[in-house]
């Protein structure tokens, strides 16, 4: 257990070290001129020139009188914590950063300078050229703006000597300053580094969804165990978080000014901790852990209460609370779950690696927050909170194992149970034939229920198996594709990894779409709503989401009707019905195939319009074609390309076309294509 957490923090931090240099920075000058520009991104940390309630102009930086009232801070760090140094500091104010790098003689290749967010707002010169500004730069409340914009500058050097000067100004949050280092380096390694990381942390995106939508999923299938519940959430808020903080990618789709990214940052970090606790509490039961959580809980909805009511400069300072509560809680059930992997041993082992890959994210993370560096100088949470989600899976999937052996057990016994019964009834009919009676009642009862049991262990075998291999196979090719974009710079080769990153994540979209409504519909809770809806429409639509698809193995798509082709349904179902029957089409067609959609008229079909799927298809062996719609379960094929299916599609279709109050039938032949005829009730023409 010790070796396994030991390489995972050797893993991580081994990660981290390669990705990013340091440079010695003293008394304000970077000095490459002998060692030359390294291959590789460097950190700007160390000692800068720090001008403390000055906001120097590259003309006023070159005074003597500015020069001689510098003093050298490190970098990066919060100036409240230069006070020490600098008592005059406060929290709130204003002051200039400079440095100056030496470059060696005649060094003229492309650099940049990748620079990070302030606390709160900053304006940037290189070489005396003003080059970009995150909201006003003040010297004052009202002539500050607070903003968070980073910026990335590329630039060819003029000599052989840059300076930086940075303006800074803090008066709407608790500190002000410099927290994220810069980084500076020969523009494409840089790039790369930032794409990279980009690339990671918008895959991290995607996982951290998945995952959450996963234990979603469960939740409703198992609806008393709210532990997965608690999980979902809390996946669902470090996501959110993640978004509203760093390079802030909620930018990307939404505009917020600062004070809702700030408010948003808080919210989510203490409803992702909220949830969080609740769900380690349902993993390791305690005593006194329901009042210390309804405790933390209380003061974290105040928190959030806080947030929503006050300035950024008053509620900023609950981090100051919520930071050590986090690393309490998260400490103490990560010594629990290594306490419980010692004794138990099993499931308990991945769970305990989870956690201390959490930890370590947490801590790092937390560190970061405080401008101090632990392992990176990047968030890493994402990453190791998809390590520990992945944990969880492994030691969900392993409980599930040790359930089935029991429910397994159970089974025999009853069966064990019912012989015995039999026995009884044989040796007792002509002196107990009332209880032999009441004997017989019990036994058909216990064979309903032994009924009733096989079709849910079936039901929960063919989910965790679907789980088990069509979604972890998708899972596990983006973790191959993203580990050779990593390795692979070629920008075709890119292009090409990136659409096979598409596609795996569409089919694992598509697959937990399939089986939350099959979910419902094995327990009969899907929703009836009928209107007059347009088929083309419906059609034409399913078609501008397939036509990717069907382009990949350049499949051509076609559509007629004849009159009005209008019907009675629920158009939500009814979708998903054309969704699922052209996608299976597609699968099973070859390349340069045709797939042909038609619509017959209610007159011509005495009040049904008929749907018509067809195609050239490799067609449906007749031993499969008639199961696809009786109660046992059918093994997926693989396409004509090997594509990926869960059996679910057509038998989902034929429920949700009952539920519609048509029907569904299948025309094949081995070799010659398949057409789906799917006939829906028409309005009434009086």
């Amino acid at each position: 257990m010790k070796q396994r957490v030991l390489l995972l923090l050797l893993i991580v931090s081994g990660v981290s070290a390669g990705l990013y240099g340091q440079a010695e920075i003293k008394n304000g000058i970077l000095d490459f001129r002998y060692s030359g520009v390294p291959e590789k991104t460097i950190e700007l940390r160390g000692e800068w020139e720090f001008f403390w309630n000055l906001q120097l102009d590259p003309q006023m930086s070159l005074q003597e009188s500015t020069v001689s009232s510098a003093e050298f801070v490190d970098v990066p760090s919060y100036w409240t914590d230069y006070r020490a140094q600098i008592p005059e500091v406060t929290a709130h104010g204003y002051a200039t950063y400079r440095l100056r790098i030496l470059l060696p003689q005649s060094y003229r290749e492309k650099l940049m300078l990748a620079v990070p967010v302030f606390d709160s707002s900053f304006k940037l010169y290189v070489n005396g050229r003003y080059i970009h500004n995150s909201g006003i730069s003040g010297t004052s409340f009202e002539t500050t703006k607070p903003d968070y914009t980073p910026v990335n500058y590329s630039f060819y050097p003029q000599s052989d000597t840059i300076d930086v000067l940075i303006n800074v100004s803090n008066f709407h949050h608790r500190r002000g300053g410099f927290w994220l280092p810069m980084k500076f380096g020969r523009s494409e390694i840089v790039e790369k580094d930032l794409r990279q990381n980009s690339v990671f942390t918008l895959l991290s995106y995607g996982m951290l969804l998945a995952f959450s939508g996963f234990y979603f999923l469960f939740f409703l299938m198992f609806r008393n165990d709210r532990s997965m519940l608690y999980f979902s959430l809390s996946t669902l808020f470090l996501l959110l978080r993640s978004l509203f903080t760093g390079s802030f990618h909620i930018l990307t789709f939404i505009d917020l000014n600062w004070h809702w990214l700030i408010k948003m940052e808080y919210l989510s970090s203490f409803l992702a901790l909220l949830f969080a606790m609740w769900y380690f509490y349902y993993i390791y039961k305690d005593r006194y852990m329901p009042w210390i959580n309804t405790a933390v809980s209380v003061l974290l909805v105040s928190g959030c209460l806080a947030v929503l009511l006050f300035p950024v400069t008053i509620f900023s300072y609950s981090i100051i609370i919520f930071i050590p509560v986090v690393i309490l809680i998260v400490t103490y059930y990560a010594i629990r779950s290594l306490i419980a992997a010692i004794k138990e041993k099993g499931y308990a082992i991945a769970i305990a690696i989870g956690f201390s890959a959490l930890l370590l994210g947490v801590a790092n993370d937390t560190m970061r927050s405080t401008s101090t560096r632990l392992i990176s100088s990047e968030n890493i949470l994402n990453h190791t909170l998809v390590f520990f989600m992945i944990m969880q899976v492994v030691a969900l999937l392993y409980r599930w194992v040790l359930s089935v052996r029991k429910e397994k057990k159970l089974l025999e016994e009853i069966e064990f149970v019912n012989r015995n019964l039999e026995n009884i009834v044989i040796d007792r009919t002509s002196e107990l034939s009332n209880q032999k009676a009441e004997l017989v009642k019990q036994k058909k009862f216990a064979e309903q229920k032994n009924i009733e049991l096989e079709k849910n262990i079936a039901i929960k075998n063919r989910i965790f198996s679907i789980i088990a291999h069509d979604l972890k196979s998708p899972v596990l090719n983006l973790s191959l594709m993203i580990e050779h974009l990593r390795n692979n710079n070629d920008p075709g080769v890119q292009k090409t990894v990136i659409n096979s990153i598409s596609q795996q994540s569409g089919f694992a979209a598509n697959l937990i779409d399939n089986l939350l409504m099959w979910g419902e519909g094995q327990r009969n809770r899907i929703a009836y709503n009928p209107e007059r809806v347009n088929l083309t429409d419906l059609v034409l639509e399913n078609f501008n989401l397939m036509m990717e698809s069907a382009n990949r193995k350049q499949i051509s798509l076609t559509y007629s009707h004849k009159g009005d082709p209008t019907a009675i349904c629920d158009i939500d179902l009814v979708n998903i019905i054309i969704r699922n029957t052209l996608s299976n089409s597609i699968k099973f067609t070859k390349a340069n195939g045709t797939i042909s959609v038609s619509v017959e008229e209610p007159l011509i079909n005495d009040g049904m319009v008929y749907v018509r799927i067809k195609d050239n298809g490799i067609g449906i062996p007749e031993e499969k074609l008639s199961k696809i719609f009786s109660e046992e379960i059918v093994d997926s094929s693989p396409g004509t390309e090997n594509e990926k299916g869960t059996g679910l599609g057509l038998q989902l279709c034929n429920d949700l076309v009952r539920i519609n109050k048509g029907s569904i039938s299948i025309e094949s032949k081995e070799g010659r294509g398949t057409t789906i005829i799917i006939s829906l009730p028409a309005p009434s023409k009086h």
